[in-house]
């Protein structure tokens, strides 16, 4: 078992959680605001393409960013995508 799975997490979930780590928590934010708005934009373009799987898929992504930045602002830990199965 490797340490990213020790730690609950896929390991490409591990190595995006250990950069983000070494980031001041304002630098973290504006991480999470940036992907919000290009998930949210590249969302509506699929959904006005009618391209619904895609648009969903970004949506996804647009949601998560907002917990995410949800959970710096109030200094909580995040929600790990392998935490969705169980």
């Amino acid at each position: 078992m490797s340490i990213a799975e020790k730690r609950g997490f896929a390991p490409e979930e591990y190595i995006i959680v250990k950069i983000l780590e070494d980031l001041d928590p304002k630098k973290r934010i504006s991480i999470y605001v940036e992907l919000f708005r290009r998930y949210l934009s590249e969302a509506r373009k699929y959904a006005d393409e009618e391209n619904f799987p895609h648009a969903f898929e970004k949506y996804w992504g647009a949601s998560t960013s907002l917990l995410n930045i949800v959970g710096e602002l109030k200094n909580m830990d995040h929600c790990k995508l392998s935490s969705l199965w169980f």
